[in-house]
């Protein structure tokens, strides 16, 4: 199966491109007027609950972004069976969200921060409902983009004009999950409308098909929990070492440029996992080859976000945050290599070590960046403050990148002998 690279980008997906150009237009309209209007400071408080909420949603999430669209492009011919694939992934994620939740209730009762944030807290947690709901994984899967595509630039936009209602003075910063929260209920209720009219609806699972989804998710889950750790939840990290909300607050902002633009890079990527999956099926030589082509393309595109993030720094802060926010860009620019880092972690990673079942060398290869990632953190919070978890993520990715590189191509030598 020989799959064309300028095919899958540029003809199969049109809808998928423009309309990923727009997602990162929209935030940057409502953000510049979001952080001049709560602060550095609100904005940190803002960090940490959502880094609260980033944690639920990958508990609960049980690896179903990285195992979800594999599972469907191979059952892709199957209504009945997607039905039922689909309704294992809602009841199980539903069913550990509701279980951290009560593990959690400690933390609002024991640390002050919840304590004092609670109703922000408790409403960044709330946006995992209709996150879980939304099953972005099978439109990708199904290689729906169009439909995918469309129903994310209606939720961001959405969004954008509930940042001016709801936010209107810096007391205003507990309202903001509001924003994500209501926008993705829409977006879950109608992709699941959608997915009635081409044959797949939620089916009650049985036993088997859960105990099926506990046995082949919690490596992924595992996985997936510890590199979001070392690559998400920097914030909370850095508030217990640096309390001070505002210190915070300009590492996250330069953390969410990054999100920014790896959210308009990475799904290049997502889009090639049906085809990867594909490739692998047929043998390792194929997928292999399908993968290295995927590799230039992916180092030109994230290489070329890295250099204009270096070099557009002092112009994108200020024009974004506001001068409250110019010591991030110090910290954007030690952060930018991340871009291709990250884009080599996934071809690596989750393209050939995923579809060729290593899942215990993936797993060791993300424990390994968890402990560069905090290691090198707590060593460099007193030397350079703020910008530490910045310097720490590219540390990290680098460390895993290279155990990935060295697991590929010393199995390599098996695979094509």
């Amino acid at each position: 199966m020989s799959v064309s690279i300028k095919e899958l980008v540029f003809r199969q997906y049109p809808w998928y491109l423009n309309l990923q150009a727009l997602n990162l237009i929209l935030p940057l309209i409502a953000y510049p007027y979001l952080l001049r209007c709560i602060g550095p400071e609100r904005y940190g408080l803002i960090a940490v609950a959502g880094a609260f909420g980033l944690i639920l949603t990958t508990v609960s999430d049980y690896g179903t972004g990285m195992t979800g669209v594999r599972e469907t492009a191979i059952r892709r011919g199957d209504p009945n069976g997607l039905s039922v694939f689909l309704g294992s992934k809602m009841l199980l994620r539903g069913s550990i969200y509701l279980l951290s939740l009560l593990i959690s209730i400690p933390l609002f009762l024991f640390v002050p921060f919840f304590r004092e944030e609670m109703p922000l807290v408790l409403l960044s947690a709330a946006v995992v409902v209709p996150m879980h709901l939304y099953p972005q994984w099978l439109f990708v899967g199904l290689e729906r983009v169009r439909e995918y595509s469309f129903m994310i630039f209606l939720n961001k936009a959405v969004s954008l004009v509930l940042v001016f209602v709801f936010v209107q003075n810096a007391d205003d910063y507990v309202l903001f999950p509001l924003t994500v929260l209501l926008p993705s209920l829409m977006t879950a209720v109608t992709a699941l409308f959608y997915l009635r009219t081409i044959g797949i609806r939620l089916a009650l699972p049985r036993s088997f098909d859960i105990q099926r989804e506990l046995s082949e998710g919690f490596p992924m889950s595992v996985s997936q929990l510890v590199t979001t750790f070392y690559s998400q939840w920097n914030s909370m990290v850095l508030f217990w070492l640096l309390p001070q909300p505002a210190l915070v607050g300009y590492f996250a902002f330069a953390e969410r440029i990054i999100t920014i633009v790896r959210g308009l890079l990475a799904p290049f990527n997502q889009l090639f996992l049906p085809s990867s999956a594909g490739t692998f099926a047929e043998s390792f030589r194929t997928g292999y080859a399908h993968v290295l082509r995927i590799s230039r393309f992916s180092f030109a595109v994230n290489l070329l976000g890295t250099i204009v993030l270096v070099l557009a720094a002092p112009l994108i802060v200020p024009l974004i945050g506001g001068e409250a926010f110019i010591p991030a860009v110090t910290t954007l620019r030690y952060y930018a290599p991340v871009l291709i880092l990250a884009g080599f972690n996934n071809l690596a990673g989750v393209h050939i070590l995923l579809n060729t079942g290593m899942h215990k060398e993936f797993m060791a290869g993300v424990f390994a960046g968890l402990f560069v990632n905090l290691a090198a953190m707590a060593l460099l919070v007193p030397v350079t403050g703020f910008h530490a978890p910045a310097i720490s993520s590219v540390m990290a990715e680098s460390a895993v990148l290279m155990f990935f590189l060295w697991t590929v191509r010393r199995k390599a030598v098996s695979w094509t002998a």
